[in-house]
This record gives C-alpha cells, sequence and structure tokens, in this order.
C-alpha cells in the first residue's frame, strides 16, 4: 500500500502544497486519534480528513493502529511523519 519511495524534500514539498495535509500532520502530532477527532480539531470534512489520511498512509507518514476496525480506527504519524513535521517547524 505504500507508494515508491519519496525523497524528505518531495515529501516534504507534497505536505507545504496543502493546509489541509499541514493541519492533520499537525494535528496527529500531539496524540493519535480518529478521522472524526480529527475533523473536529482541524474543521475539516471527515471525507476530506479520511481522503487525506489514506494519502498520507500511502506516502508512509500515517500508520493506522487498529486496521481491523471498520469504524473508530485509531492513526499516529510514523517515524517519516515525525521527521516531516518537524522539518515543517523550521
Amino acid at each position: 500500500m505504500v507508494d515508491i519511495d519519496y525523497t524528505r524534500d518531495e515529501l516534504l514539498g507534497y505536505i507545504k502544497a496543502s493546509s489541509n495535509r499541514q493541519k492533520i500532520l499537525l494535528t496527529l502530532s500531539s496524540k493519535e486519534m480518529t478521522p472524526l477527532e480529527i475533523a473536529k480539531a482541524t474543521n475539516l470534512a471527515l471525507s476530506n480528513v479520511t481522503k487525506i489520511i489514506g494519502d498520507l498512509r500511502k506516502k508512509n507518514l500515517v500508520k493506522c493502529k487498529t486496521p481491523r476496525l471498520r469504524k473508530g480506527r485509531i492513526y499516529t504519524l510514523t517515524e517519516e511523519g515525525r521527521e516531516i513535521v518537524f522539518l515543517m517547524s523550521k
């Protein structure tokens, strides 16, 4: 499910190109959350959050800790995701 390997700069550019992707990564940097919690915290539509999380998973920036659940899946940042959040703050 992971896309091809991207360089750190490509991933950083991908995230910086979208304020919604930035909001979601920054929100997940504080704690693990469900898509509904992310949607409420970022004021984004749940459908947008779900789509963006899927894209971030493919780029190995976010992972699901409860993949067998249909509802209430919990998402967290991967090490790569944490590194990108760190680079965003520079």
